[in-house]
């Protein structure tokens, strides 16, 4: 479909320029061809492979994969999660709100957000930690995330900790 649509665009880009030399069902089947070669050269420069998962002759069978990005179920989730989250954040004490906000949200530095709010830089990691721990329980106090462990142990913590 790519393909045909892109031969009717360069007809009608070069339809002005057509000599007549040939016929034109020739001049639009060489426009076609061209087309067609161009699309196979860029699709072997990017060298796609399809995703295989060996059977019981050893021999690769293609594997679907779904795309979740337009799953209404998962999308309603995010969006559910946004606002407990947002709900999580406006419930924290100003001080504790203001530092997640300018951090996890706006993306600062932590030297950025200590010359924003005429605090040392410990002071500002220190209040990150508090205001997110905070965070983390409300968040597990209203039953909008589960105990799930963290991905990577935290310097001096345990194995077993959540969020």
């Amino acid at each position: 479909m790519d393909a045909s649509q892109e031969v009717f665009l360069r007809v009608f880009r070069f339809l002005p320029g057509f000599q007549e030399e040939s016929g034109f069902s020739t001049w639009i089947y060489r426009i076609g061809v061209n087309v067609c070669k161009d699309m196979l050269h860029r699709r072997l420069k990017r060298a796609e492979q399809p995703l295989e998962v060996p059977d019981e002759e050893d021999e690769g069978r293609p594997v679907d994969v779904p795309d979740l990005r337009y799953d209404p179920e998962r999308i309603m989730e995010g969006v559910e999660l946004r606002q407990a989250l947002s709900d999580a954040i406006l419930a924290l004490p100003e001080q504790q709100r203001e530092i997640i906000i300018l951090r996890d949200i706006r993306g600062l530095s932590y030297e950025e957000i200590a010359l924003a709010l005429a605090l040392e830089a410990g002071t500002v990691k220190s209040r990150l930690f508090r205001a997110r721990e905070n965070l983390r329980k409300k968040l597990l106090q209203n039953g909008n995330i589960f105990g799930v462990s963290v991905s990577k142990p935290v310097k001096g913590g345990k194995s077993d900790e959540i969020l």
